[in-house]
């Protein structure tokens, strides 16, 4: 960001940030002037439109809300490696970018394998789920375009992933996700996910399986039902072997670290280490178990798991007993193993919490 005092003297400013939360540009400044973006390619890669002040400009505190917008993702789609074979791999924004477009055009891909073949940046784009289900264009009937395909991360990071969308649910890196879905190995990093409800870190409506991933996202709800890994977990989710590190928070009911809302299924092995604000039924692991009109109360689980019908049962709890991230990996692993996930945790030398690996690393 520069500072422009005449037509012929420019002076860098550094001390300044973007505001992700409030959308805003704030730049701390004792002069008055006009403010232009550097035409830097990190920033020409972020912003693209016009922008604007008010007179709050003239403070030393002064906030530059812009007018920018985030591109849709939709129109970088590259869908030339979608062939029948029924194995993809994606190198690429714009290839991941192709498979957002032809699963929301209706295909399901069911039984088909992905695999992630590096990190991916999506900086600048508007994200669209990958299987969305959100109202028709006559607000009458709802558009149903669920994914079934096998999405193996490889260990991957998806950085800057944007969503924004306040009247609209079912919601995350994927936002359907039905009998055949699988998610392995994904990490979400520095991304904001923001909806009305059913929204997750990996996945806003869950009837399948998330395994040994993480969430490092900045997830919100404007309404009900938000978790770092899934919004719904539904009667065959599955949720094993994964942690959240994000912020979660919602206005209304059902926020937890890992499911915002347990309808069914099973979660097992999981933790969750980040920030959980609600307004109630919020939990370090499960928000609100629908089951048993009960909430998991207990803001030190750390892990958990529950079979559908059942009461969360086998937590672990961190804080105020003797038990120590060396008990709790141990006992994970041993859920992992009597479920017989090929996942597990192992130490981890640069912090304190465990990691995850498949057992075959």
């Amino acid at each position: 960001l520069w500072y422009n005092e005449t037509d012929y003297w420019y002076e860098q400013i550094t001390d300044c940030e973007y505001d992700y939360e409030n959308n805003c540009i704030t730049v701390d400044v004792n002069a008055m002037g006009t403010y232009i973006l550097e035409d830097l390619e990190i920033w020409v890669a972020v912003w693209n439109g016009t922008y604007e002040y008010e007179d709050e400009m003239l403070d030393p505190e002064a906030h530059w809300h812009n007018e920018f917008y985030y591109k849709d993702i939709e129109e970088l789609a590259d869908t030339s490696i979608y062939d029948e074979s029924g194995e993809y791999h994606i190198y690429t924004v714009n290839q991941l970018a192709g498979l957002v477009k032809l699963v929301n055009e209706g295909n399901h891909f069911k039984d088909c394998c992905f695999y992630l073949e590096a990190d991916l940046d999506l900086a600048g784009y508007r994200w669209v789920p990958i299987g969305w289900y959100y109202p028709a264009d006559n607000g009458y009937m709802w558009e149903d375009y669920p994914f079934q395909g096998k999405f193996y991360g490889n260990g991957h990071t998806i950085y800057n992933m944007y969503i924004s969308e306040e009247e609209q649910s079912n919601l995350g890196m994927f936002g359907r996700a039905l009998e055949g879905f699988e998610v392995k190995d994904l990490a979400l990093v520095d991304c904001h996910i923001e909806g009305k409800y059913y929204v997750g870190g990996i996945v806003g409506y869950n009837d399948g399986t998330v395994v040994g991933s993480y969430n490092e996202a900045t997830v919100f709800a404007t309404s009900n039902h938000v978790g770092g890994i899934c919004g719904q977990n539904h009667d065959n989710g599955k949720v094993y072997d994964c942690y959240n590190l994000g912020n979660i928070e919602s206005n209304g009911d059902g926020v937890g670290g890992i499911v915002g809302i347990l309808y069914g299924g099973q979660i097992a092995a999981n933790y969750n280490i980040g920030t959980i604000i609600g307004t109630y039924h919020t939990g370090f692991i499960v928000g609100y178990n629908f089951l048993t009109d009960e909430k998991v109360t207990n803001y030190s689980i750390i892990s958990c798991d529950n079979i559908s019908g059942g009461t969360p049962t086998n937590c672990i709890i961190i804080d105020g007993t003797d038990v120590t991230w060396n008990n709790a990996k141990d006992e994970m692993n041993k859920m992992l193993l009597e479920l017989q996930i090929e996942w597990h945790y192992v130490n981890n030398d640069s912090e304190i919490r465990p990691l995850i690996v498949s057992k075959a690393n």
